[in-house]
């Protein structure tokens, strides 16, 4: 294809091909917490389990509870802990800061990993059959126990109605409760070998906007590739007509929403998406001799450095290039691939590192004044 070279160099998984940050306001001088995280998602098309070296893994929600960070999503092929070898498509949830498997809950035909190889963390699997249609996946709240608050996992086929139970964890107390922090991420991720671009299949997935204890999020970000940016063959734009984020990824998926720089995301206030005027944040940036410049703002209740517990909050407009050098280089030191990275199932690990890094979030000066 002409003028598409990069789509046959050999990439570095694993990567984060396109990527979306969610983020609720919460109550006034005060962080947004849930009990319940719910996501929508339309797969528009089947690719199977395409390979043993390598796998996609649609990670719909990584966040915190309680300061312990946790993801869950879809995976092509799930790895067997004990055998190495994949055991096809499924859903995983994990959660760090524990090698116990007395903190999860395995559904009938599911199993529990615990390991240290990339953090002490443990997770629950489960193989499903998912391929194209619509689903919701749902964590939330079951029961309570001295040592923690224990949360479910439940996938539902919207198509058909069937909801399947893919297991639960714990988490400890915070203050007496455990509940969902108010920023989430969600990625389509490539993980495994080293592969071309060219041979990752096309996968087309619409995203709803989450919803904490059934208010959607407030604020949408999107990026590319944050670690190697050797993975080019992503779209990821807002669907203003369908209120939905549609995220493309592989084959020859051509990027055509494209971010000018790691400093400059597409994003949109969920003011907007509702009145209509969503459009790509380039669109909106005033122009500088040096080029875009725009400006970081960070909410009073939101402190600047996620999942981490003793950090102090800011509320000031600042140039947003100087937090986001900082967050360039965060990644650059501290993301890495496992030796034997043939399925992993903490692809995310990663990102769980660099987001203790500054994340900044764009506003204009018409939705500052409004």
């Amino acid at each position: 294809i002409p003028g598409r070279a990069d789509l046959h160099e050999l990439g570095q998984p694993p990567e984060h091909m396109a990527n979306i940050w969610w983020e609720w306001d919460g109550p006034r001088g005060r962080e947004p917490r849930f009990h319940e995280l719910a996501v929508d998602i339309k797969i528009h098309n089947d690719i199977g389990n395409f390979s043993e070296r390598n796998g996609m893994y649609l990670m719909v929600a990584q966040g915190d509870i309680s300061g312990v960070g946790f993801y869950f999503g879809l995976q092509t092929d799930i790895q067997d802990p004990i055998t190495g070898r994949g055991r096809g498509k499924g859903l995983i949830f994990s959660r760090w800061l524990t090698r116990d498997l007395a903190d999860t809950r395995t559904a009938p035909g599911g199993f529990a990993q615990s390991s240290g190889h990339e953090g002490d963390f443990v997770g629950v699997r489960f193989l499903y059959e998912w391929t194209q249609g619509e689903y919701l996946l749902r964590l939330a709240h079951e029961e309570a126990d001295e040592e923690g608050q224990w949360f479910g996992l439940w996938i539902t086929d919207l198509t058909t109605g069937t909801e399947a139970w893919a297991g639960s964890m714990r988490f400890p107390f915070r203050n007496g409760k455990a509940l969902i922090h108010g920023i989430t991420y969600t990625t389509s991720e490539i993980y495994g070998r080293p592969i071309r671009p060219i041979d990752i299949p096309e996968l087309h997935v619409s995203v709803s906007m989450p919803r904490g204890d059934g208010e959607p999020a407030d604020w949408g970000t999107t990026d590319y590739a944050p670690f190697t940016n050797s993975f080019k063959n992503a779209e990821i734009h807002y669907d203003r007509r369908n209120d939905v984020v549609n995220v493309t990824t592989g084959g020859t998926t051509e990027r055509k929403t494209q971010p000018r720089s790691l400093a400059v995301p597409t994003s949109w206030p969920k003011r907007w998406l509702r009145s209509g005027l969503g459009v790509p944040l380039s669109n909106r940036m005033r122009m500088g001799d040096r080029g875009p410049e725009v400006l970081c703002h960070v909410r009073q209740y939101r402190p600047h450095l996620l999942f981490v517990r003793s950090v102090e909050p800011f509320n000031e407009f600042v140039d947003c290039r100087a937090l986001c050098k900082v967050f360039e280089q965060h990644i650059h030191r501290q993301t890495s691939a496992r030796e034997d990275p043939v399925a992993t199932d903490l692809a995310g690990y990663a990102l769980h590192l660099w987001t203790r890094a500054p994340v900044c979030h764009f506003v204009t000066s018409r939705s500052a004044d409004q």
